[in-house]
């Protein structure tokens, strides 16, 4: 017997054409570098509640399935590119990508190996997907780490073939990308309020969507998916060298915050480019120890860019 190993899966993403319907084709198929993962199959059921002179439970019905779960990984350049464009509700245009308002899904195939030659045999197919939410950690001497959290409506497994590709359908998949992993270390350059700022110990920023599941009366599986505000949150922990930031927080002064990856060939530029603080405090910790300021900043509507947020790639 052989026990499937974590170092022998992998994760398959393709774009549908049609919401729920797995790809056929290798068009937009892709191998996805990753960290971990928690993608799972989820069903509800409701409990009768007869009485019975024997105080048993007499039945348990199914009344709702769908798919959950985040697929953790190490940012590097070109690997998030297809799902980037699920989060952001848009789609690339000469290299940028500004949040919108159009939804697409994705199947997610993942494969595990049971056998001793450690070929994936084993297959569980997620339909329906959609990024729900994404977070995107840069701290100082770490790789940048993300964690994105999706939404879908059904599964299908099936075991067996050596290939893979939704059901074996799509069979040449498009490996994945071989980029270096970005790090916070010489990778990362900031800007704030059209400043470069160097005393940063840490940022984040959290995108969500505010999916909600659309149900109907006759089926278990969801009719669709509906899209809530594309709001942006995140944090700033720098030293305390000037009032300057903690100042913006006392005014209400709008701002914006530009992260800039760069592995040596090709880099992101990820611009927040209204931003305001709605917290900040100033702590000295304990004895020996640095100040630090601690913000937390909410992104918003920028009218000459079109959005809240805009990444663009070289």
């Amino acid at each position: 017997m052989a026990i499937a190993s974590a170092s022998n899966s992998y994760i398959l993403v393709g774009a549908e054409a049609t919401y729920g319907t797995a790809p056929t084709t290798t068009t937009g198929a892709k191998y996805l570098r990753y960290t971990g993962e928690s993608l799972a199959y989820t069903a509800e059921t409701t409990a009768s509640e007869e009485i019975r002179g024997d105080r048993n439970v007499s039945d348990t019905v199914r009344t709702a399935v769908g798919v959950e779960g985040d697929i953790e990984f190490e940012f590097s350049y070109g690997t998030m590119d297809g799902l980037l464009e699920g989060l952001f509700q848009s789609s690339w245009s000469a290299s940028t990508l500004i949040n919108g308002t159009t939804l697409s899904s994705y199947s997610i195939e993942k494969g595990f190996s049971t056998q001793t030659s450690g070929v994936a045999n084993e297959f569980f197919v997620f339909t329906g997907c959609v990024p729900n939410t994404m977070s995107l950690t840069l701290e100082t001497g770490s790789i940048v780490t993300g964690t994105m959290g999706l939404v879908g409506k059904a599964q299908t497994t099936y075991s067996g073939a050596a290939l893979a590709g939704f059901n074996n359908v799509v069979t040449s998949p498009v490996a994945a990308t071989t980029s270096d992993v970005f790090n916070a270390v010489s990778m990362l350059t900031l800007t704030e309020g059209g400043s470069a700022i160097g005393n940063v110990q840490s940022m984040s920023f959290d995108v969500d969507n505010a999916l909600r599941q659309q149900r109907i009366i006759g089926s278990t599986s969801l009719a669709g998916i509906g899209s809530g505000n594309f709001s942006v949150t995140g944090t700033l922990v720098t030293y305390m060298d000037s009032m300057t930031l903690y100042n913006k927080f006392l005014n209400e002064t709008a701002s914006s915050i530009v992260a800039v990856l760069d592995d040596g060939t090709n880099t992101y530029t990820i611009t927040f480019p209204n931003v305001k603080y709605t917290t900040a405090t100033v702590l000295a910790g304990s004895v020996d120890d640095d100040v630090i300021v601690e913000l937390e900043w909410q992104a918003l509507y920028h009218t000459a860019t079109g959005g809240t947020a805009k990444i663009v790639y070289t």
